[in-house]
């Protein structure tokens, strides 16, 4: 096991094991929830199967890791992002003149490429817990830029959970961008939560 650098400590994750079908890692449960990592046997321990997007999303944050070469059992992972489809090249096109956009595609039609191309086209992103983030933003320059992606976003539908409280502490970024198939879950106001985070001052009371 690796020892953690200071910014690794920051983040409370730590790699534990690299190959050819998991990645496992040791960390807090904001972060596996984040990362939609399942529960390992061990207490505090996390995996995500090892495939090219997952590999994108660790490397991020444990930047003085090398992946690739800890990958044991595989001769090569291709780590190229996909081609996108003529519609996602739209889509991306529009999206990325935005500061604060929702994608509500159905399942199975390439959300996530879509969103980390848009990605591409904006600052760099924090996604982090709400308490790190709160220290994160006291010690920043106002003028700092950054953007947040909520995953899953159809969660926010109860706006006055814990979990969308946190969320919402992300509220006054630049760039947001809000990801999930069923906007609506069971009633119409479901949509509510997310409007609120896009748009907090169109959307402040419920």
């Amino acid at each position: 096991m690796k020892k953690l650098t200071k910014s690794e400590k920051r983040l409370k994750l730590e790699m534990v094991e690299v190959n050819s079908e998991k990645i496992i890692f040791q960390t807090i449960y904001p972060w596996a929830f984040c990362l939609n990592a399942k529960q390992a046997n061990r207490l505090k321990h996390y995996f995500l199967p090892t495939n090219p997007l997952n590999i994108q999303k660790l490397q991020k944050i444990v930047l003085n890791y090398d992946l690739l070469s800890n990958i044991t059992n595989v001769s090569s992972i291709d780590i190229q992002p996909p081609q996108l489809r003529d519609y996602q090249l739209a889509d991306v096109k529009f999206l990325s003149q935005l500061k604060s956009v929702a994608i509500f595609s159905e399942m199975r039609t390439g959300k996530t490429p879509t969103a980390l191309m848009t990605f591409k086209q904006w600052p760099d992103t924090f996604k982090i817990d709400s308490s790190y983030f709160k220290k994160l933003k006291k010690n920043q320059a106002v003028n700092i830029p950054y953007c947040v992606i909520v995953d899953e976003a159809h969660f926010l539908r109860n706006h006055q959970s814990q979990q969308s409280k946190s969320i919402y502490i992300l509220k006054d970024a630049p760039f947001k961008m809000a990801l999930t198939g069923t906007p609506v879950v069971n009633r119409s106001p479901d949509i509510f939560g997310i409007l609120k985070f896009l748009d907090p001052e169109t959307y402040s009371s419920y």
